[in-house]
């Protein structure tokens, strides 16, 4: 039986934002390959799973992505398949032991078409949130450009990504104008994702000086 996953309640037929971590912010993904056998893995375990998938988004140490289970053990069964059978082939490889990704993935319903728009756009903009990208379709490991209606700019394979009915609905039946949606909601929120990650910084840097004050007799904190 699967390791049930932290999720207070998987239902069938609805998205869910799923996350996983490496083991002690373990890294996952160290070069294209690590990445590229990553995404074989998962796409054969959900397609068994009949469980299809809205969005991917792959970081050095941990990915996001939103699938729909068809039934409640589906989540369960796929992530269990991927995650093993990477995390043996990567170890076997490097020579090394132990947990790579952590014991439980995570994962919440959507229940409605604003919390998948909302899910969407966050683990789409993940990585220029962290500073790897100035923007979001320029991360090749996620789903923006495809979803920016550019798939040649991205490395997730389109067998793996099966348009959301949030994303359909963006436009007249035309996929042209579901990507001209999506990129006019991408653009808009740029500059407030950019404000926050500088605010984010802003205050890493006064908390380290704060760390830094002076101590009694002029001793520093590091």
């Amino acid at each position: 039986m699967p390791r049930r996953p932290r999720c207070e309640l998987v239902i069938p037929g609805i998205p869910h934002h799923i996350i996983s971590r490496g083991n002690n912010r373990r890294r996952l993904f160290s070069y294209p390959p690590d990445y590229r056998r990553f995404l074989d893995l998962m796409h054969f375990a959900f397609n068994r799973e009949h469980s299809p998938m809205h969005q991917t988004t792959l970081m050095p140490n941990h990915f996001h992505l939103i699938a729909i289970p068809d039934d409640e053990d589906s989540l369960s069964k796929a992530m269990k398949s991927c995650q093993q059978r990477y995390a043996q082939a990567r170890n076997r490889r490097k020579g090394a032991s132990g947990r790579l990704f952590e014991e439980r993935f995570w994962c919440k319903p959507l229940y409605t078409m604003d919390d998948v728009e909302r899910v969407t756009l966050y683990n789409d903009a993940n990585a220029m949130r962290a500073a790897m990208v100035e923007h979001p379709a320029e991360h090749v490991w996620s789903t923006c450009a495809i979803h920016y209606g550019q798939p040649e700019r991205s490395l997730i394979p389109l067998k793996m990504w099966t348009p959301s009915e949030w994303y359909v609905s963006l436009g007249p039946g035309a996929p042209d104008i579901y990507a001209e949606r999506m990129r006019q909601f991408v653009e808009g929120r740029i500059h407030h994702w950019r404000f926050d990650r500088l605010r984010e910084i802003e205050q890493l840097a006064s908390l380290d000086c704060g760390t830094r004050m002076a101590r009694p007799n002029g001793i520093s904190s590091r």
